[in-house]
């Protein structure tokens, strides 16, 4: 399976090859602009587990609305079913009003830790496994223009995108692989022949399949703790790693996407730019 992001990962995919691209997010998106910025005649397919895809950013000259940010975060309590049932009545509601959707995840963005923070380990789990991707399409949205592009590949059928899951994986005699998918709600499986797989679900965040010597040295002795779910790495509030005795290494601090674990997000560059001044001045506190 290639690696979009490793060098040179998309050469030698031929226009008329075909290709399967595990995942239908924004590197999914990447990667379908980048196959067909040419002529091209093979078959592209976009599977996920519920065949979402990214919703666009605002549109240039459009005007965001004023939210009370500290109510919503109020009403939102500490249960998934809460946070979700209010977070889709904000939606109606505004929706109603001919205002704008994105207004309520933007509100949300400083607040996202400590929601997660207060969910259960059961309501993180569930959150995983059903509202994980409804989450990250609204959350993660990209340009409008690349936007346009991709919603006209998929309205010309040049790409097809499917909320399907891989079963299996078989090499065939003449070098294609035989992909076994099984759609959502459907009761069987189907089969697609394809030239290529490309990973577009991004790095794995779970440091117990994770391949670094590093990481396994210091997983073995104790240094570092992976979170129980796979989002990462065990780290306090005041971002020491805490070891597999359940207590934070005081020479030993982390920041950085592994801190998915304890904050759900910390990826973009306003969140790591705060994480590293807030450690920053811990480290040099007298």
């Amino acid at each position: 399976m290639r690696d979009p992001w490793a060098r040179d990962a998309l050469r030698g995919i031929a226009p008329d090859a075909d290709v399967l691209l595990v995942g239908a997010g924004l590197t999914a998106v990447d990667v379908a602009l980048a196959l067909t910025c040419g002529p091209r005649g093979g078959q592209l397919v976009s599977i996920s587990r519920r065949g979402l895809a990214p919703q666009s950013h605002r549109r240039s000259g459009a005007t965001p609305g004023a939210l009370d940010a500290g109510a919503l975060v109020d009403a939102m309590g500490d249960t998934l079913r809460r946070q979700w049932r209010v977070l889709r009545e904000h939606f109606a509601a505004r929706s109603a009003r001919g205002e704008d959707w994105r207004d309520v995840i933007g509100a949300l963005r400083p607040h996202t830790p400590a929601l997660w923070q207060r969910l259960s380990s059961a309501d993180r789990a569930r959150f995983l496994r059903h509202a994980r991707p409804h989450w990250e399409a609204l959350r993660h949205r990209c340009a409008p223009s690349a936007h346009d592009a991709y919603r006209q590949l998929v309205d010309d059928g040049r790409l097809e995108v499917r909320a399907a899951r891989i079963v299996a994986v078989e090499p065939r005699s003449d070098g294609r692989l035989d992909v076994t998918l099984k759609r959502r709600g459907m009761p069987d499986v189907e089969r697609l022949a394809v030239d290529h797989l490309v990973n577009c679900t991004g790095p794995s965040s779970d440091l117990r399949r994770c391949a670094s010597p590093l990481v396994r040295d210091l997983l073995d002795a104790g240094w570092i703790s992976a979170d129980p779910l796979g989002l990462g790495l065990q780290v306090s509030h005041g971002y020491a790693v805490i070891g597999r005795d359940g207590l934070p290494t005081p020479r030993l601090s982390y920041i950085g996407p592994l801190l998915k674990a304890r904050d759900w997000e910390a990826t973009a560059v306003p969140e790591l730019r705060q994480h590293a001044w807030t450690l920053a001045q811990r480290l040099l506190a007298p």
